[in-house]
């Protein structure tokens, strides 16, 4: 079964799923390094996971298509390590990145992530430390 390519909705689907990205880490990071040193330490490990489950998935996909790695199990980690290995990952591999089904899987959870996180500071359950 072929996929079928749009290449207009996937470059605007990707450019939300940077956009959502970048927002995420730069809101974090950008708040106090020495208060946010240990979630960099998280964020990091968590995203070489996620680096090496897509590697592993891809060298599964050629070789034994049935233990594949499923689409949800690749979106859920994803999510714990805030999409940046994903990106990497797709970029690095060239694996899942013309698929528009796990495109907007991934951008859904990340928009998912997002909300949650503004919510977390607008009703104030997390207090951030000033600049």
């Amino acid at each position: 079964m072929s996929a079928v390519v749009y290449p207009k909705t996937l470059k605007l689907i990707k450019g939300l799923q940077l956009i959502t990205t970048m927002w995420i880490v730069l809101f974090f990071t950008l708040k106090s390094v020495t208060v946010w040193q240990p979630y960099l330490i998280y964020l990091m490990l968590a995203n070489l996971v996620v680096i090496a489950l897509f590697w592993l998935d891809k060298r599964r996909a050629a070789s034994q298509p049935q233990a594949r790695i499923s689409e949800r199990m690749l979106v859920a980690v994803s999510s714990f390590g805030l999409f940046i290995g994903s990106l990497v990952a797709r970029k690095l591999f060239k694996h899942k990145s013309i698929s528009l089904k796990f495109n907007i899987k991934l951008l859904a959870a990340q928009l998912v992530v997002t909300l949650f996180t503004v919510g977390l500071v607008c009703f104030k359950l997390v207090e951030f430390p000033l600049l």
